[in-house]
């Protein structure tokens, strides 16, 4: 079985396209092989991280990453 990563970007104005895509993914997936989706995340709201996270199945995993956007640079 071989893991496949993809990696997707949000924030909440996004997430729903995020959704969307995730929802695709898993639709599409081959039995044979296990995903792993990670999604880098800005200022996204506890419910919408929930939503995400809730989208994997027994061969796909969500892992939303909570990231801290540095606007000082």
């Amino acid at each position: 079985m071989t893991i496949r990563h993809i990696a997707l970007i949000c924030d909440d104005n996004y997430c729903f396209p995020t959704i969307v895509c995730i929802q695709s993914i898993v639709h599409n997936v081959s039995d044979d092989n296990r995903y792993v989706i990670h999604v880098c995340t800005f200022g996204l709201t506890n419910d919408n991280v929930e939503k995400l996270r809730c989208l994997g199945k027994k061969n796909v995993e969500v892992v939303v990453i909570r990231t801290i956007l540095d606007v000082s640079l």
